[in-house]
C-alpha cells in the first residue's frame, strides 16, 4: 500500500501524502475515520501522527464554526442553483460542495464554480466567515484568483457563491504528473506567491 512508505517528519513527500489521504479520509462517514487511520498507518509512525492531528483540528474546526462534515453524504445534485443548471460534482469537504454549473437563463453562455455551504454548517461564525469571504473575494481583482460572480441562496436557504470555473487539475496533482524544471516550479510558486500576496 503506497501510504506505508516509510517517511520521515522531514521528507516533504509526507505532507503531500497527508493531505492526499485526509481527503479520503473525509469522504469517509465520521465514525470509520479513527479506525481507518489505525489500518492503513503504522503504529506511531509520523503519518500516523499527523492524520490523527488533522482529523482533531477537523473535529474542531467543525465544533467551533457548525460544519457538518457528513450531511451531504450521497445526496443526488441539485437540478439548479439561481440561474445555473448543474451539469456535476467538482468536489466537496467538510463545509460544503463546489459544482459546476451552465447558465440556464438564456441570455448568454456561461460556466462557473458554484460553493454551497451544507445544510447544518450555519453557526453563526460560520455565516460570519462565510460573508466575509464573499466580500473578500468581490473586492480581488488578479489573473491569479477566480473572480466572484454571483452569491445568494438555494430554494431551501443554503448560501452559495459563484465563481469562475477554471479547467485544470489540483496543484499537488500537477506536480506529482508534471517533470517540470526547477524554473518552471519556480515561476509557478512566485504566481502563487503574487496571488496570495494581492490578496
Amino acid at each position: 500500500m503506497p501510504w506505508l512508505i516509510p517517511l520521515t517528519a522531514s521528507d516533504p513527500k509526507l505532507e503531500r501524502r497527508v493531505l492526499d489521504l485526509f481527503q479520503v479520509l473525509l469522504d469517509l462517514p465520521a465514525d470509520e475515520r479513527v479506525a481507518w487511520i489505525e489500518t492503513n498507518s503504522e503504529v506511531n509512525s509520523p503519518l500516523r501522527k499527523r492524520l490523527m492531528a488533522m482529523l482533531a483540528g477537523d473535529r474542531l474546526a467543525n465544533l467551533r464554526t457548525g460544519g457538518a462534515g457528513d450531511m451531504m453524504g450521497d445526496e443526488r445534485l441539485p437540478a439548479h442553483i439561481g440561474s445555473y443548471r448543474i451539469t456535476n460534482l467538482i468536489g466537496q469537504g467538510g463545509m460544503g460542495a463546489v459544482y459546476r454549473g451552465e447558465r440556464a437563463a438564456g441570455d448568454f453562455d456561461h460556466v462557473a464554480a458554484i460553493k454551497v455551504i451544507r445544510p447544518g454548517a450555519l453557526s453563526h461564525a460560520f455565516i460570519e466567515r462565510f460573508a466575509r469571504e464573499r466580500q473578500i473575494l468581490a473586492s480581488l481583482s488578479h489573473p491569479n484568483i477566480a473572480r466572484l460572480y454571483d452569491g445568494g441562496a438555494t430554494e431551501s436557504g443554503d448560501p452559495y457563491i459563484v465563481m469562475e470555473y477554471v479547467d485544470g487539475v489540483s496543484l499537488g496533482a500537477w506536480i506529482e504528473n508534471h517533470p517540470a524544471s526547477v524554473a518552471a516550479r519556480t515561476a509557478l510558486f512566485l504566481d502563487i506567491c503574487s496571488a496570495v500576496g494581492f490578496a
